[in-house]
């Protein structure tokens, strides 16, 4: 089945433009080439300055974008679909999503930005020839272009683990089970450790030496991106979200959501609301 663009990505000059509530499935990309632009990600306020990107990978978990007012770049939303369609042969998802989970921000040289600013322009640029015979192929064909050059510039620029070895295929199962859900319902070193017939101590130090975090902040990391997008559907209440992810009571789950947010989940939901 061939999508409309629209159904791949869409295309934004500025945060303004962007829809008031993000996909929680979808793929954030934000190329800057002057100026900055404010948001908080998974509950943490960072800047993005000038040259720079930003490849957020649950779109839902970024708020409060503000652009500064000599702000030049653009964003690319990409959907779940696109994202399948693509079908990179690389191996660099792992370690590419636990560095963009630990910060989202690349740092560009001003050659490199206003490359991928130009990349970007010409994806939206060309996704209005909805008169081209083989339309989805080509901007599938230039959006993996501009991918694969992202993943080398990423390991250019940043310090990134070597999953070959035996240290790093435990690792990479160790982010499986993170992948797989368990963290709803266990949390704790021991588990993760007695899955991968490893001592607590050592899947911890493992971690921290091929990451630069230890295992308790990978577990953290993808429990709260879970928990915010569960507070994006206010269907739930707190309680229910608390029950999900087996908390002992909805005040414990407030505590542990505070602590490592710096609001409660309530002032969190109200927060998004008046967005």
């Amino acid at each position: 089945m061939t999508l409309e663009p629209a159904a791949l990505f869409s295309f934004a000059r500025k945060s303004t433009e962007l829809p008031k509530f993000l996909p929680a499935a979808g793929v954030l990309h934000i190329c800057i080439i002057a100026g900055k632009t404010d948001f908080t990600c998974a509950g943490r306020p960072l800047t993005l300055t000038a040259p720079g990107y930003a490849i957020i990978t649950s779109a839902a978990m970024c708020t409060e974008l503000k652009d500064s007012a000599d702000f030049q770049g653009i964003y690319m939303l990409l959907s779940p679909r696109t994202i399948g369609l693509l079908h990179l042969r690389s191996t660099y998802g792992t370690i590419g999503h636990l560095a963009l989970t630990a910060d989202p921000r690349l740092k560009l040289t001003a050659a490199e930005a206003e490359r991928c600013y130009a990349d970007l322009t010409r994806l939206c640029e060309r996704s209005q020839l909805t008169s081209h015979h083989y339309l989805q192929d080509m901007l599938l064909s230039l959006l993996a272009a501009h991918v694969l050059d992202l993943y080398d510039l990423h390991q250019r620029h940043g310090v990134l683990p070597d999953l070959s070895s035996g240290k790093g295929q435990l690792l990479q199962r160790f982010i499986t089970l993170l992948e797989e859900g368990h963290y709803r319902q266990e949390r704790s070193l021991k588990f993760y450790a007695d899955k991968l017939f490893i001592s607590p101590h050592y899947l911890s130090e493992l971690c921290r030496a091929l990451t630069g975090k230890s295992a308790g902040y990978w577990i953290e990391r993808y429990t709260l991106q879970a928990l915010i997008l569960e507070l994006t559907d206010t269907s739930r209440t707190l309680g229910q979200i608390a029950d999900r992810f087996n908390f002992s009571t909805a005040a414990y789950f407030t505590r542990f959501f505070k602590q490592r947010c710096g609001l409660t989940p309530s002032a969190f939901r109200r927060r998004r609301r008046q967005l």
